[in-house]
């Protein structure tokens, strides 16, 4: 829409190497934001672009260079929470070393911890200072967490042992689209509801049937399956 500031990927801020352009593409995102209502936005993204073939990734990252990531994507976040938004790093644990897009298909991020934790998680350890409102999960196996083939936001390892526990997160977790291709031709409609739940996300986002998705939630409760406490 022309009525809003068309402003540049993330790449560029990351070419510009300025955090005070970040922190005013924020501000302006958060300010235009509330003028229409909304008070989250899905921004910014703290992946890595460290995989060239990256069809998804790419500009919507501040750089190849995991701290420098870090330090642009708080200073989004610090001036879109000044302006009365909720801001989101994602996707966690890390997006950029795939050649897949999670929109159409499943893929893993390899590695082991060590080379988690010095890449995909440094942005992390450095942005989560700015305490943003939401970080939300990938869809995509981070294989130094899980030994099964497991996408992130189905992952009590990433989104409790390590987003939680280990990085002190205290704010709120939300899964990628639960409409994407990489969980809806792998798992059903009750799994896409409870296992991120259980995981230990807070926001079951964009389901195809929230109703139906409801019913799964409660059912799950009732059953013992899901603590109500999780749900609390």
């Amino acid at each position: 829409s022309t009525n809003f500031t068309e402003l540049p990927a993330a790449m560029a801020y990351g070419a510009a190497d300025r955090e005070a352009l970040a922190e005013v593409g924020g501000a302006v995102t958060a300010l235009e934001a509330r003028a229409m209502g909304i008070n989250v936005v899905f921004a910014p993204v703290a992946d890595v672009n460290n995989n060239p073939a990256n069809p998804i990734i790419n500009t919507r990252s501040f750089g190849e260079d995991p701290t420098r990531v870090g330090e642009l994507a708080a200073a989004y976040v610090r001036g879109a929470q000044s302006h009365g938004v909720l801001a989101t790093l994602k996707h966690f644990p890390g997006h950029g070393d795939t050649d897949t897009d999670t929109h159409v298909a499943f893929a893993a991020v390899a590695g082991d911890w060590p080379s988690l934790w010095g890449t995909e998680l440094a942005p992390y350890r450095t942005a989560l200072a700015s305490r943003p409102g939401f970080v939300m999960s990938t869809h995509l196996w981070a294989e130094a967490l899980d030994a099964d083939p497991t996408p992130a936001t189905f992952s009590r390892a990433a989104l409790t042992d390590v987003l939680r526990d280990s990085l002190g997160f205290e704010g709120i977790v939300t899964t990628d689209a639960m409409n994407m291709a990489a969980v809806r031709d792998r798992y059903g409609p009750r799994d896409r509801a409870v296992l991120p739940l259980l995981a230990g996300a807070d926001v079951i986002l964009n389901e195809t049937s929230p109703r139906r998705s409801i019913g799964y939630v409660v059912a799950a409760v009732q059953s013992g399956d899901l603590p109500a406490s999780r749900v609390d």
